[in-house]
């Protein structure tokens, strides 16, 4: 899987009153380690006492948030080995990143040295947030992350990559970006919006409803308004054929729905013939609504759909 629409990517220089040495990449190294140090990074790819004694004159340098694993405690030394309490603590201390936080920072360092004399160092720097640690490594899920969150994901790493060109010092050539933007596949509705279109207001108003959930993956309030949509239509024939008498009690008080499905044939033949099928989604909004141990999939939706749009079409329904 590739992350490339987490990476931020930018480009910088430092200008340089002497030709390209040994000495000063190393002192560009340890300029860059000092402001990633700063802000709480530590280097990858490099030996801090390298970069301390000057012995070191690297063209790509990457850096990692530093994160504070505590060390076992004595009755955890007896249940675990150093190895696994280490991971867990590490595991935990991820967890806890704010998604936006850049976790890793790729420096690339390259030097320019044109005939006008303009000499510099060109630095690249790519951000990558932790949520892309967090997929990798915690199992989260890329579509939990939607069109905003995302959004304020890639504003962050952008900003803290400003910082950083800001705090070495050097000039902005190109960037910040993301390196490729996201492109989300549009999914299609649970419900035709044509079948939408020709429905009375407070049935549509259900059925768009119901699509909303289907697409933000809340399967047990969707199967919720899949039901209410149902109900909400029967009812509107019985009161549009004048037959109150199947909505209302003597008293006034409403009859639910498997009462009104069981007198829908006096008014409407030929969806009065699908009531046994119609009844598995009645029974899917009532177990979502009152069954704490109810688990709805989107198959499960996606294969009553079908019998709920043929019911309703065959309703012939006045707007």
């Amino acid at each position: 899987m590739s992350f490339e629409n987490y990476v931020v990517r930018a480009k910088c220089f430092i200008p340089s009153s002497t030709s390209w040495t040994r000495e000063s990449l190393s002192a560009l190294n340890r300029r860059i380690a000092n402001v990633m140090e700063k802000r709480g990074y530590v280097p990858d790819n490099v030996d801090p006492r390298d970069l301390l004694f000057g012995q070191l004159s690297a063209l790509t340098m990457s850096f990692t948030t530093s994160m504070h694993v505590p060390k076992r405690s004595r009755i955890r030394s007896l249940t675990k080995s150093e190895a696994e309490a280490h991971q867990e603590g590490y595991f935990k201390a991820l967890r806890k990143l704010v998604d936006s936080h850049p976790f890793n920072l790729v420096f690339t360092i390259s030097f320019r040295d044109p005939k006008d004399g303009s000499k510099a160092f060109i630095i690249g720097i790519e951000s990558e947030p932790s949520v892309v640690a967090k997929i990798r490594q915690l199992n989260m899920k890329e579509e939990q992350i939607d069109d905003t969150k995302y959004q304020n994901i890639i504003w962050q790493n952008k900003r803290d990559v400003g910082e950083i060109i800001h705090s070495l010092g050097a000039s902005l050539s190109e960037g910040p970006e993301v390196i490729r933007a996201r492109v989300r596949s549009v999914q299609r509705p649970l419900i035709d919006t044509s079948l939408i279109g020709t429905m009375p207001s407070e049935v549509a108003a259900c059925l768009k409803e119901a699509n909303s959930c289907f697409a933000s993956n809340a399967a047990l309030a969707c199967s919720v308004m899949l039901r209410k949509s149902i109900e909400v239509a029967v009812t509107k024939k019985f009161l549009q054929e004048g037959r109150d008498d199947r909505v209302y009690d003597a008293e006034g008080h409403e009859f639910g729905l498997g009462k009104k499905l069981d007198a829908l044939s006096e008014v409407a033949p030929r969806p009065g013939k699908h009531i046994d099928e119609i009844e598995r989604v009645k029974w899917l909004g009532d177990a979502s609504a009152h069954g704490s141990k109810t688990q709805i999939t989107p198959a499960d939706l996606q294969a009553v759909v079908p019998l709920v749009s043929t019911f309703l079409a065959e309703l012939e329904l006045k707007r």
